[in-house]
């Protein structure tokens, strides 16, 4: 296979790229060494050595298993490497390798070099960048001018790299270009397409890399280039049954479901062409679930879902088409502008039930051989039925599992905040979510926030309005990339994607469970919200009794502390009566006794926090009045209020004061409903503004709360609700609170 390879030193200190080629093997690697001089080039260096080592060792195995071990061992050789010396920290390493066998290609790839095909004059780049800018771009967010180049995935990054596989058919007059970054970002395409189409290989590979450094280039500079000029696949013949039965091998010694999937998506791909594979799973009575080409689970974007969704309702054995052109998609309008042009998707079938359709997508216009993508679904129908049915088995045996820990720990909690913490625990152990919180009620103030360790979390960023969205329409939700009014991350964007699933219990939403995961890392799928979805309904119950029960215990101790407070005025107050002081150290109820036990006469004269007033008046040892800012309260209900402020300082002023004495009772009373007034002026200020989340039917809630969200329009405050419904302003308040509690309603602060 005629080639050319060369590797400059750009404007660097040392050369950290390395070029190797096995010709005899049908090997070819570009590597880019990350960590500066002494350490870029050691990375790389170590991991062409270790490729050597383990193809010596091995003669006799297949390539495809030693390429793999050996790029698994150079990242692991690697971290030991700066684990072991910490001058070495930040040791890493792109890899780009190629392996031709025949007209057979198969590429393995981490970081940011690349692999491209020029067929024709057409210029593909086969694999994708793992760099922040790339991630950025996939969830539809701008990359910052700082920081877009860095890389998320590179030997030497994390102890289970991945790599991305391509697999692909090779036609005669095909040319194959792997490049470092300091090539590509230094060319533009079509410069690079008229100097690829030359005849000369090693000529094209020396031009390419000296002129991305004369161009300005600040990097090193490295190529391999190769040409193909072997028979087409279809003057070959022999190529399909070549590639079935490589499958046929390949999914009879995989090692499990992942294997299976990954053979079956790499060979459909390597038959088509394809760009991009899938495999998506069909359960009527489950959300879709998708797998990519290394038998990982995948999100899939909308046009895939929707072309897979049209084949099932077709039942079509096979269904390829041009989507830009193919009078079928009339009517998708955008949908596929930003989509690829040509699509092969074909259905899974076992004893007449659809199990599966496998999805590859290319941006070539030509179309897939419909007749070559059947009988390569034919040929591992068999294989992926049986990996499917484990797969299913594993997933819920797991999920029962789960369930079953889930309903043991609950049974043994006591109050709400334990069985909501519980709850959430149990969902960022089922899935893959970093991070996760619990909101209760209306409330959007989380009650626990973790990260996957089971640590609590001081700060936790949270999209609002996903949360308002999912409380109104109590219907589970998956968003890529934030919403709207998430905190941003540190580098300004938010790289997360987002469960939010709602708690529901007799007919009321509770509040609910949201767990993100950074994109870098992982993505939550339909698959983890179907998970979370159905373990948040089984804790429900729980957690509404674990709500009872510490109503409960607050009614109990708030009943206990009034009937204290009520015998220790009824007792003798001793000392003189007191004209002025701070309520932070007497009760104003201690201070209203000893003014009545003078049978003093004038005016007890209150200011508190935030501007609030009051006054209570005093004739001659009895109670003839009082008054409150708050709103417009009757004496007794205004005495209730006063005696509920915590903080505040009190003057007394003789004078004459007029009025009808009050009975001793109320005094009582006003002691008594204090901490209802205190609970509900915490929770629900009287200039809040309620903002309704869902319209509710007299029949759903009591006639009062309904006559009350008859006047929730979002401009109302709480005080204006009780002039407006002419209820007691503490009744509104604490139904606001229930109307909160059931996520009927929340409070926007004033």
């Amino acid at each position: 296979m005629p080639s050319g390879a060369v590797t400059l030193q750009g404007p660097r200190p040392a050369n950290e790229d390395c070029i190797w080629q096995d010709a005899g093997r049908g090997l070819y690697l570009v590597a880019d060494g990350i960590g500066g001089p002494g350490k870029g080039d050691l990375a790389s260096q170590m991991l062409v050595s270790l490729l050597e080592s383990t193809l010596e060792a091995k003669p006799q195995a297949p390539l495809d298993e030693v390429v793999t071990e050996a790029l698994s061992l150079a990242n692991r050789k690697i971290i030991a490497a700066f684990l072991g010396d910490p001058a070495l920290k930040g040791l890493g390493s792109t890899v780009t390798l190629a392996l031709v066998e025949g007209n057979r290609l198969r590429v393995w790839h981490v970081g940011d070099s690349r692999a491209y095909l020029l067929r024709g004059r057409k210029l593909t780049c086969l694999t994708e960048d793992h760099t922040l800018a790339r991630v950025l771009e996939k969830m539809g967010q701008t990359p910052p001018e700082k920081g877009a180049h860095t890389l998320v995935r590179c030997l030497g990054k994390d102890a289970k790299c991945t790599f991305d596989m391509v697999d692909m058919t090779l036609e005669p007059g095909d040319r194959l270009m792997l490049c470092t970054d300091g090539v590509y970002r230094n060319w533009p395409d079509e410069d690079m397409v008229k100097l690829a189409s030359g005849e000369d290989l090693p000529a094209i590979a020396q031009q390419l890399a000296q002129g991305a450094i004369d161009r300005g280039g600040t990097d090193n500079s490295s190529i391999i280039m190769l040409g193909w000029e072997g028979e087409s696949a279809a003057a070959a013949g022999e190529s399909l049954d070549d590639l079935l039965k490589r499958l046929s091998d390949d999914v009879a010694k995989a090692g499990g479901f992942e294997a299976v999937v990954a053979a079956v998506v790499n060979a459909s791909q390597a038959l088509t062409a394809g760009e991009r594979g899938f495999l998506i799973t069909v359960d009527p009575a489950k959300p879709w679930v998708a797998f990519d080409a290394s038998g990982k689970l995948h999100e899939l974007p909308p046009y895939s879902r929707t072309i897979a969704q049209w084949v099932m309702e077709r039942q079509e054995p096979v269904w390829v088409a041009n989507v830009l052109d193919d009078s079928r998609f009339k009517d998708a309008g955008s949908l596929f502008n930003q989509g690829p042009r040509s699509v092969a998707c074909a259905p899974f079938t076992a004893n007449g039930q659809v199990l599966a359709v496998l999805y590859i997508d290319r941006p070539a216009v030509s179309p897939a051989d419909p007749a070559a993508l059947m009988r390569l679904v034919d040929a591992s129908s068999t294989y992926l039925s049986l990996a499917l049915s484990a797969w299913r088995f594993e997933e819920n045996s797991r999920r029962l599992e789960s369930l079953v820990d889930l309903g043991k720990t609950l049974s043994s909690a006591c109050g709400v905040e334990e069985t909501l913490t519980l709850v959430l625990k149990h969902c960022m152990s089922l899935t893959r979510a970093t991070e996760g919180a619990i909101f209760e009620g209306g409330s959007q103030d989380w009650l626990a926030a973790i990260d996957a360790r089971g640590q609590n979390l001081g700060e936790f960023a949270f999209d609002g309005e996903l949360i308002a969205r999912v409380l109104k329409g109590s219907e589970s939700e998956l968003v890529i990339g934030g919403g709207a009014t998430t905190t941003a991350t540190a580098v300004g964007l938010d790289l997360s994607t987002t469960i939010c699933a709602p708690i529901r219990s007799s007919g009321k939403t509770l509040g609910v469970v949201y767990l993100k995961a950074n994109s870098l890392v992982t993505d939550l799928t339909e698959h983890d919200l179907a998970m979370v979805t159905e373990l948040v309904a089984f804790g429900a119950p729980f957690i509404e009794s674990g709500r009872k029960y510490t109503q409960l215990l607050q009614s109990n101790e708030q009943l206990s502390q009034a009937l204290s407070r009520v015998q220790h005025t009824l007792g003798e107050a001793g000392g003189d009566a007191k004209t002025e002081g701070s309520l932070a150290e007497l009760r104003l109820e201690d201070v209203i006794t000893t003014h009545i036990q003078a049978k003093s006469s004038g005016w007890l004269k209150l200011e508190g926090p935030q501007g609030a007033v009051g006054a209570v008046g005093i004739k001659d040892g009895n109670l003839v009045a009082c008054t409150s800012s708050l709103a417009e309260l009757t004496p007794e209900q205004a005495l209730a209020e006063l005696v509920s402020w915590e903080e505040g300082t009190f003057r007394f002023e003789a004078a004459a004061v007029d009025g009808t004495a009050m009975p001793l009772a109320q005094l009582y009373k006003a002691v008594e409903d204090a901490p209802r007034w205190r609970a509900a002026k915490l929770r629900v200020p009287a200039q809040a503004v309620p903002v309704a989340l869902m319209e509710r039917d007299i029949e759903e809630c009591p006639l009062e709360q309904w006559q009350i969200l008859q006047y929730v329009d979002g401009k109302n405050s709480v005080k204006e609700l009780a002039k407006i419904t002419q209820f007691p302003l503490l009744s509104v308040m604490e139904a606001i609170l229930e109307l909160q509690a059931s996520c009927t309603l929340y409070i926007q602060k004033a």
